[in-house]
């Protein structure tokens, strides 16, 4: 009977857990645990700083390679390149070998050369005067709604391991602080550092009467300093053209970096750059024509071995020789990217620009003999009338290839290049890619957009303008940017100048833009420049003349809403030399810190599994008063007992945006 229990009671477990597991099977797996919340932490940076070499050192012409370039001790070229910089220097005191521009230099580098640092090697260059050395112009501006707290700037001056250092006025959100500043005797740059908000900096200085180089505005803005490595796409040391390498390095410790220069054949890696010392505070220049002479298209590589260094590059062209006059910076990247766009090409043949093709437009044509008579003719049509080239460099650092789509911004929306929709870049390549006669009928000017097929490149342009007389010719190397919502561009004096705006949309959706406009003293937003439709694929033009006539230095602050926009600078002298300045803006990306990556996530129960308390909340503000830290920001020290400087003396908090007119002083 007991026995029969038993057997009955197991019987009955066995089958609960029949139907048990049965259930389990027919209900499938358990739902997944939720997943943690996990929250971006966005906050403006409260710290940085750039890097702008400043006019053109102390020399007119190419110099041979410093000290700093020789190979490395243990290096087994080292006694190769000693006896080869021996060898360059007294070639420069005999005016034996050197080029011809090096013979003229050394003539009269006896006579004008003073002391300086044992580093540099002088001997065979001309050393400006101090009445020709251009004075550069800084422009700090901040960004941001009219309300936010200034930016406090810092600036300073470092050559050869000095430096000198000062405060500039506080920056409001919507105006600019300006500084013209002192070239030092040997390669210099300022390094502008900011604090509790973010600035952006321009530079822009001339060139007028000075022996040996064209007249020409200079103008960019200025680099970061990076450990990654530096691309730098549009080099050019055939046709009188004159190409430099900048590398500057703020920092109180040395930096060490390898150049190396890619071509259409392959890269090539010069001895003596392959371990190249940049002193604490200093700045060198590499002169690509002693290196690589006669090369149409270059790009630099910039490896950086130890420390941090800021890279540009200045090139120059002379009419005596390449029949084109001009000077340009030529901006660096650290990230290639997929897409690429240039706001302003342009195409123009010779032939094209005569009485018969323009009077049925004008009846004032043709526009380039009445130009420099008539003080209003001030667009690019008028005085950019005679010829006009334009071509892309594509470099695909990558070991896939690479295929390139390109497509035109035009007034009338986007367009296909005649011939030309699709091109293939190998492995390594440099590929110059000439956009003669492939505009759509009837434009001589537009914007281009390169995508890739998820292969990152780099994409910059150069653009030629010719003429009989050449004052009326002018160069620009241009790298591409990436859309964005809001965008800095900055610039020096209006006086006798044409400034315009380049605006490309080349997304897929309208967008409607505000511009807002300061002007050294002040700030405004015209009627006429708020809510622009820019549709998509299709390119725009804003003339900036009236609003800006006679201002001593000029920003304008461009923010875009439903689409992202990619917009430059184009301007150029009214009469007398061209002075062409074709500059990319400078977009958010360059200033935000809203894409930090970082991120906060909650998980419940982990801080009783980590037995901690309860951590920061990552949706709380960061505290901007934070000091920077000290070792990134050498010299960078309390702000003045008095606090923020006022520009307004009827109100702490700056202007009041409700009125337009309203003064801004920008110190």
């Amino acid at each position: 009977m007991r026995h029969g229990r038993s057997l009955t009671v197991s019987a009955v477990v066995a089958l609960v857990a029949v139907v048990v597991l049965a259930a389990d099977t027919l209900a499938g797996p358990p739902p997944p645990p939720p997943s943690p919340t996990v929250r971006s932490v966005g906050s403006e940076p409260v710290a940085g700083g750039s890097v702008c070499s400043v006019g053109l050192g102390p020399t007119s012409t190419p110099f041979d390679l410093p000290e700093g370039a020789e190979a490395a001790p243990d290096d087994p070229d080292d006694e190769d390149v000693d006896d080869a910089s021996e060898d360059a220097d007294d070639a420069s005191e005999d005016a034996g070998d050197a080029s011809e521009d090096a013979d003229d230099a050394s003539e009269d580098a006896d006579a004008d050369e003073p002391a300086v640092d044992a580093e540099f090697d002088l001997e065979d260059v001309r050393l400006l005067d101090a009445d020709e050395l251009p004075r550069p112009m800084l422009i700090t501006a901040r960004p941001g709604a009219t309300g936010a707290g200034p930016a406090a700037v810092e600036l300073e001056l470092f050559a050869n391991g000095d430096r000198t250092t000062s405060t500039l006025p506080d920056v409001f959100p919507g105006a600019d602080v300006r500084e013209t500043v002192d070239q030092p005797d040997e390669f210099g740059a300022a390094w502008l550092r900011w604090r509790e908000r973010p600035v952006v900096s321009t530079r822009e200085w001339r060139l007028d009467d000075v022996d040996e180089l064209p007249d020409a505005t200079v103008a960019g803005g200025c680099a970061a300093a990076s450990a990654e490595p530096h691309l730098v796409a549009g080099f050019s040391t055939s046709d009188g053209s004159d190409a430099r390498l900048r590398l500057s390095n703020p920092f109180a410790s040395a930096a060490t970096v390898a150049v190396s220069f890619i071509t259409p054949v392959g890269e090539e890696r010069p001895v003596a750059l392959r371990n190249l010392s940049i002193p604490a505070r200093s700045v060198r220049e590499v002169p690509i024509n002693q290196t690589l002479p006669e090369r149409d298209d270059l790009a630099a590589r910039v490896e950086v071995v130890s420390g941090r260094v800021a890279v540009e590059g200045l090139q120059v062209s002379r009419a005596e020789i390449g029949g084109v006059d001009g000077a340009t910076l030529l901006a660096s990247t650290v990230t290639p990217a997929e897409e690429w766009t240039i706001p302003w090409i342009a195409d123009r043949l010779d032939e094209d620009a005569p009485e018969d093709e323009d009077a049925p437009e004008d009846e004032d044509a043709p526009e380039d003999e009445d130009a420099p008579e008539d003080e209003d003719a001030d667009t690019p049509a008028e005085r950019l009338a005679d010829g006009a080239a334009s071509w892309l460099w594509i470099l695909n650092p990558n070991e896939q290839t690479a295929s390139v789509e390109l497509s035109y911004h035009t007034p009338d929306g986007g367009d296909v290049p005649a011939g030309l929709s699709e091109v293939s870049i190998a492995p390594g390549e440099l590929r110059r890619i000439d956009l003669s006669g492939t505009l759509p009928d009837g434009l001589d000017e537009a914007g281009v957009t390169a995508r890739s097929n998820g292969v990152p490149v780099v994409v910059s342009s150069g653009t030629h303008l010719t003429a009989e007389d050449p004052d009326d010719t002018g160069s620009a190397v241009q790298l591409g940017a990436q859309p964005d919502s809001s965008w800095v561009v900055s610039g020096g004096t209006t006086r006798g100048r044409s400034e315009q705006l380049r605006i490309v949309n080349p997304g897929s959706t309208a967008a409607q833009v505000d511009i807002g406009l300061f002007n050294g003293t002040s700030s405004t937003s015209p009627d006429e420049l708020q809510e622009l439709e820019v549709p998509a694929g299709s390119a725009t033009t804003v003339t900036l003349d009236e609003h800006l006539e006679g201002a001593a230095d000029w920003t304008a602050f461009v923010t875009a809403a439903g689409g992202e926009v990619v917009v430059s600078r184009l301007g150029h002298e009214r009469e007398g030399p061209l002075h062409l300045t074709a500059v990319p803006g400078i977009p958010s990306s360059g200033w935000s810190g809203e894409d930090s990556g970082l991120r906060g996530a909650f998980v419940d129960g982990l801080a009783r599994q980590l037995r901690t308390g309860p951590g920061l909340d990552a949706e709380l503000p960061l505290d901007d008063t934070d000091e920077p830290v000290e070792e990134d920001l050498p010299g960078f020290g309390e702000p003045d007992s008095g606090g923020e400087t006022d520009p307004d003396p009827d109100g702490p908090d700056g202007p009041d945006d409700g009125a337009p007119d309203d003064g801004v002083e920008g110190g």
